[in-house]
């Protein structure tokens, strides 16, 4: 049977699946993802060819090759892949199906692990995890393996910082995961000792480890916490990419790394990857651009309007200038006005009190006049003479300062 590997585009689970999974238990909940993961295998089959390969081999008479015996359970996944023997990038279907329905770990995990401790540069664990990453993504599987793997991860020496314990403990880690990846490309490879105090890695598989263990936790975090692509490649540039890129230095030593590089679809996919960033830079450039003109020609207007209300700013101070001239000139006038009228109220008031006493005297005197007048006509024997001589002289006082107030007024 030809190896048809299983493309789901729904095969992303989020974490509260991952949760909900682990806390149903290997009875009636384990039933129930088995038998949801089986609708969805039927569901949506994978169509892929058979390997060119195999079908050069039968055209060319030469017989088809020992197929291998299919994958039928998740530890026998596990078991191979640590072994050896399990050498292949995808899973067919039946396969699949076959580790969907014998997902349990039970009784095996301990044997499992001590395979993966001979695992010492990662590079069998971080090809478990790309397959756990494309086709066992399922409620039914990811429960069993990932415990599995992340007890393989905090058992190797690279993530048993603290730093590492944090991240697979917290999901996040006090410190983030820019300085998981940082501890990762910065830690002494061929210094790590293992727990039986032995140093297993050689000199030569510091730089594969290293490259593998980067790639592990991106796997780790993209299946946990959902980073995203851009994320991941990101990482990868940072920590990985960038530290290779050194030993290439020529045009002719980066054209013979293009050309011998034996994974096309990943120098595919960065590419890929940067096209679609240089295309939304140069969308982004052209609408900064557009923005750029948009506010340059607002800026021409605005000093447009800017010289408009200088020019009014200008006629208005004129006349400002001009009104405060008539104001200082107003305010001169009534201050003068205000001085001559204070003067001559000072003068009217004068002129007043000089009129008062002179009334005062001369009422006080033809007064005094008529009360002799007066008392000599209340005599036993009445002088009316007297009063005739007093009455005339009052009425003569009178009628000469009348008219001396006719004059003067």
């Amino acid at each position: 049977m030809s190896d048809k590997p299983l493309s789901v585009d729904s095969k992303k689970k989020s974490s509260a699946d991952f949760v909900d999974s682990r806390k149903e238990g290997p009875g009636k909940g384990k039933a129930k993802q088995v038998e949801q993961d089986n609708s969805r295998l039927t569901a949506k089959p994978v169509h892929d060819k058979v390997k060119s390969g195999d079908q050069d081999s039968r055209k060319e008479g030469r017989g088809e090759r020992n197929k291998p015996e299919p994958i039928g359970s998740l530890d026998q996944l596990i078991r191979s892949v640590y072994d050896g023997k399990f050498k292949r990038k995808v899973l067919n279907e039946e396969e699949i199906l076959n580790i969907t329905v014998a997902s349990s770990l039970d009784g095996v995990s301990e044997e499992l692990h001590s395979l993966s401790v001979e695992d010492v540069s990662l590079e069998k664990t971080k090809n478990l995890m790309v397959l756990s990453m494309r086709f066992l993504d399922l409620n039914s599987v990811v429960p069993q393996l990932h415990a599995f793997i992340r007890d393989v991860l905090e058992s190797h020496p690279v993530f048993s910082t603290e730093l590492m314990q944090e991240l697979f403990e917290s999901g996040s880690g006090v410190r983030g995961e820019e300085s998981a990846f940082r501890e990762l490309a910065d830690q002494s490879y061929a210094n790590l000792v293992w727990p039986d105090s032995s140093n297993k890695l050689k000199a030569h598989a510091t730089a594969q480890c290293r490259s593998n263990a980067i790639c592990c936790l991106l796997i780790w975090l993209r299946q946990t916490r959902s980073i995203s692509s851009a994320q991941v490649q990101r990482y990868l540039q940072t920590f990985l990419w960038d530290s290779a890129l050194k030993s290439v230095k020529t045009d002719s030593e980066k054209i013979a790394a293009l050309i011998l590089a034996k994974d096309i679809s990943a120098i595919a996919t960065a590419c890929e990857v940067y096209r679609q960033k240089a295309q939304a830079s140069s969308n982004e450039a052209n609408r900064a651009n557009s923005l750029a003109e948009h506010a340059e020609k607002r800026i021409k207007n605005l000093k447009n309007e800017i010289n408009s209300l200088n020019s009014d700013l200008l006629s208005s101070e004129n006349k400002v200038d001009s009104l405060q001239k008539d104001l200082d000139e107003s305010r001169r006038e009534v201050k003068d006005a205000l001085l001559a009228h204070k003067t001559s109220v000072e003068h009217s008031t004068d002129d007043y009190e000089k009129l008062r006493g002179q009334m005062i005297r001369r009422l006080k005197t033809e007064i005094e006049l008529l009360d002799e007048g007066l008392h000599a006509l209340r005599l036993n024997e009445p002088k009316i003479h007297v009063m005739d001589d007093h009455a005339e002289r009052a009425i003569d006082g009178l009628k000469k300062e009348l008219e001396q107030l006719k004059r003067e007024g």
